[in-house]
């Protein structure tokens, strides 16, 4: 199966640049970022969304990243937040 994971958060951060590598998941370096470098790492798809749920139009460009990402050819899409 073909699956693809979407990350979503308010905080983001540059995961080519964390170090140690994986960090912590409960340490501050811990972001969407990190968890998508860390499935792609292991051949899997994923993609990190940055969203403000306090702000309905993020969600709105959000719930839309995520349709358009999984139109791409996956079997299922798995929405993690």
């Amino acid at each position: 199966m073909n699956h693809l994971v979407a990350i979503a958060a308010k905080s983001s951060s540059d995961a080519s640049k964390t170090l140690p590598f994986p960090p912590d998941p409960n340490s501050a370096q811990s972001t969407i970022n990190t968890v998508e470098r860390e499935i792609l790492e292991a051949g899997g798809r994923a993609t990190a969304i940055t969203v403000d749920v306090r702000h309905s139009e993020e969600i709105q460009l959000m719930v839309q990243k995520v349709i358009d990402v999984s139109l791409t050819g996956s079997d299922h899409c798995f929405f993690v937040e």
